[in-house]
C-alpha cells in the first residue's frame, strides 16, 4: 500500500457533502415518477431546505428544480429511444411528468420545435417523421 500511495497518492476520501449529494441524486433518479419538492429532497439530504437549495447548485451547477427536470428529460429520452412500444403518455408518467402536455412542454425546447411536434396520443415512433427537424426539413 505504501508503494501505491507513493506513486498514485493517498486514497481519496469522499467528503460528507459529496456523499450527501450523491445520496440525494440517487434518490431523485430512483423516484422520478413521484413529486420531488425541495423540502422532500432536503429531508433526504438531512439539510434544511435553505441550505439544500444552495448546496445542490454548488455541487451540480443548477438549482434543484432544473436538476430534477433534466433527470426527468434524460429518463424520457432513454425511454423514447429504447422502448418503442410505450405511448407518449406512458413515457411522461414514467418520467415524472403529471401528464403528456407537461411532458410536451418540457421536451419541446430539446426538439427545437413547437410543442405540437410531439403527438398528443399514440406511440412516439409512429409519429417520429412529424417531429420538426433542424432547418425546417
Amino acid at each position: 500500500m505504501v508503494l501505491y500511495d507513493d506513486v498514485f497518492g493517498s486514497h481519496p476520501v469522499l467528503s460528507q457533502e459529496y456523499r450527501t449529494m450523491q445520496h440525494v441524486i440517487d434518490h431523485i433518479t430512483s423516484d422520478l415518477q413521484h413529486p420531488l419538492p425541495v423540502e422532500k429532497l432536503a429531508d433526504v439530504s438531512g439539510l434544511s431546505a435553505r441550505i439544500f437549495r444552495a448546496s445542490l447548485p454548488a455541487s451540480e451547477g443548477m438549482p434543484p428544480a432544473e436538476f430534477v427536470l433534466r433527470k426527468r428529460l434524460q429518463r424520457a429520452t432513454k425511454l423514447l429511444t429504447k422502448a418503442a412500444d410505450l405511448s407518449v403518455k406512458e413515457v411522461a408518467v414514467m418520467s415524472g411528468f403529471r401528464g403528456s402536455e407537461l411532458f410536451r412542454q418540457g421536451v419541446s425546447p430539446l426538439l427545437r420545435g413547437e410543442p405540437d411536434g410531439i403527438p398528443h396520443d399514440g406511440h412516439v415512433f409512429e409519429h417520429r417523421r412529424q417531429w420538426p427537424r433542424r432547418g425546417g426539413g
